[in-house]
């Protein structure tokens, strides 16, 4: 996938804490691209930037820098996003999920204006609906670090705004910046303040750390990551649900050559499945999936020779745990060859063909 999270200087916070979380654990592979043009497609690793194309200054060109003016301020904002989706889904690369990084503006809290955002996000999501994009756009909440105790409030307030407007409908995605920095690790009770009788929640002196990158600190950084995949995780069809990495079943088995749907029968580790009665058994290439993250030996989608049994090994997720898987290919039974003047013939389903 392409992420954009085009915003200023916080949305630093969301792509630095993505590389983090490789250098912690390669399984989340990611490559960052500052400047020029965004990486083309690839399944190597996510994609992350906050380009967009042109914004209400610039017509065209690949642009770093995307503020509250270029979201849903004015109706040129609108045009220029909008043109800027049509761009990434025509010209490419494809943008998988789009959305907006708040920066420390002090203007934007008023109803009003927080109502902009809220119509403006909705008019994209709708825009790339209606043209068969791919693009998910989300929601966001900004920044909960550097306000003063009024200006957090009100800001809060702002946030709340948002989401409500998400909870009211089902099909509209939140990325919440803000409340994912009101939490250490391990606490489901988020740091707060008060301002005038209000407790309101307020980034942790843990994830704000040094503020040293995106105005955060490294464990802040690290927890925006982590979410930022679990959202994308989600869009791309994800359930929630915990994944084992020590799995090592076979899902699914097929043959361009079969007859009928393959046996897997994950108490014994075997797979059966039957082929036409004129497929070449020493050269069936199989398609194969297993649980998730796991890897097989031989190879899916490489020929094998199945004259006899062929073991496969499962590697699961955690990269130690294995099963061995004992696939076994049987052929039909072919009609009587029959020779008629002169050629030799064959009834398969009730067709007579030569051979």
């Amino acid at each position: 996938m392409w992420l954009s999270y085009a915003g200023e200087s916080h949305s630093e916070g969301v792509r630095y804490g993505l590389l983090a979380l490789e250098t912690a654990d390669p399984t989340y592979a990611v490559s960052v691209v500052e400047s020029g043009t965004p990486e083309v497609y690839t399944d190597a690793n996510l994609r992350a930037s906050r380009a967009t194309w042109g914004d209400v200054s610039h017509s065209t060109g690949w642009i770093y820098d995307y503020g509250e003016e270029d979201w849903f301020v004015s109706p040129l904002a609108l045009t220029r996003t909008k043109a800027s989706l049509d761009y990434c889904n025509t010209t490419g690369p494809k943008l998988a999920a789009f959305g907006f990084g708040w920066c420390w503006d002090g203007n934007y809290y008023a109803v009003d204006s927080i109502n902009k955002y809220i119509s403006a996000t909705q008019e994209y999501i709708d825009h790339a609906e209606s043209n068969d994009m791919l693009t998910r756009v989300f929601f966001t909440t900004g920044p909960v670090d550097s306000y003063t105790l009024g200006l957090g409030y009100l800001k809060y307030l702002a946030y709340e705004q948002i989401r409500d407007s998400v909870l009211a409908d089902p099909n509209r995605i939140l990325f919440d910046y803000a409340d994912i920095l009101c939490y250490d690790d391990g606490s489901s009770t988020p740091n707060t303040r008060t301002y005038d009788g209000h407790i309101y929640p307020w980034i942790t002196t843990t994830n704000l750390g040094d503020a040293g990158l995106g105005h955060i600190g490294p464990a802040g950084r690290l927890r925006l990551a982590k979410a930022m995949w679990w959202m994308l995780a989600r869009m791309a069809g994800w359930d929630g649900s915990a994944v084992d990495s020590t799995a090592t079943d076979i899902l699914t088995f097929t043959l361009a050559e079969q007859t009928g749907s393959a046996t897997v029968n994950t108490t014994n580790h075997t797979v059966s499945i039957q082929v036409t009665w004129d497929a070449d058994i020493t050269s069936l290439m199989p398609t194969i999936t297993m649980d998730y993250g796991a890897t097989i030996s031989p190879m899916s989608g490489v020929a094998q020779d199945f004259t006899s049994p062929v073991v496969f090994t499962v590697t699961a997720l955690d990269g130690t745990t294995t099963q061995e898987w004992v696939v076994t290919v049987t052929q039909e039974a072919a009609s009587p060859v029959l020779v008629r003047d002169g050629e030799r013939i064959v009834t398969y389903n009730g067709v007579p063909i030569k051979i």
